[in-house]
């Protein structure tokens, strides 16, 4: 008698739901995201990579899994940032999502 055989095929995490700034201020920017549709699976961690649009240096963080905020602190004023998110699984990592945001000016101006 042959049994039922399942396979099951785990795959890597949608990108956040969500991601996207709150506060932004002339030296940090606060991020929030939410748990991906498709997380297949528990999320690990989140990686945020940032850094200014006109340079080719970036900063890379990592997070726990359970964690939907971040603020990014050392930040240089009136300058445009990209920030980009992508959830891990068991498996790997999976496709980022992403937005750029200008710093503000020193208080006053």
């Amino acid at each position: 008698m042959l049994s039922d055989l399942f396979i099951l095929i785990q795959l890597e995490p949608g990108p956040p739901a969500v991601f996207g700034h709150g506060a932004v201020y002339n030296a940090r920017v606060d991020l929030a995201w939410k748990l991906p549709c498709e997380p297949n699976g528990k999320i690990i961690d989140y990686e945020i990579e940032y850094g200014g649009v006109a340079t080719s240096q970036r900063k890379r963080v990592v997070v726990g899994g359970e964690k939907e905020s971040l603020k990014v602190t050392g930040l240089d004023m009136l300058t445009s940032y990209a920030f980009q998110i992508r959830a891990r699984n068991s498996i790997r990592y999976g496709s980022p999502k992403a937005f750029v945001v200008k710093t503000k000016g020193p208080a006053g101006q």
